[in-house]
C-alpha cells in the first residue's frame, strides 16, 4: 500500500502517514460490506470495488485537512467529507 500511495506524498496538506491511511482504507471496507454492517449498494468486492476505494482516497488524501481514524476515533467530519465524493 505504501508503494500505491507514496506519491501523494508532496501533494498532502497532512503529513504523510502510511498507518493512518491504512487505518482509513480499512474504515472504508467496512462499508463494502460484513457481517455487522449493512454494506453501501454500489459497491460489491465481487465486481472490483477495491480499486475505486483506492481511488477515492487518494483523490480525498489530496485535499483532507485530517485523517478518518485518530487513534480508533472516527473524525465524522473527515468522514462526511470523504462520502460526499461517493
Amino acid at each position: 500500500m505504501d508503494l500505491e500511495f507514496a506519491i501523494l506524498k508532496d501533494k498532502m496538506k497532512i503529513q504523510y502517514n502510511i498507518n493512518r491511511i491504512i487505518d482509513d482504507f480499512i474504515l472504508l471496507c467496512f462499508f463494502v460490506g460484513n457481517d455487522f454492517l449493512p454494506r453501501i449498494y454500489c459497491f460489491d468486492i465481487r465486481i472490483g470495488t477495491i480499486e475505486p476505494l483506492i481511488d477515492l482516497i487518494k483523490k480525498h488524501l489530496n485535499n483532507a485537512n485530517d485523517y478518518n481514524i485518530n487513534r480508533g476515533d472516527i473524525n465524522y467530519k473527515e468522514l462526511l467529507v470523504l462520502l460526499d465524493l461517493l
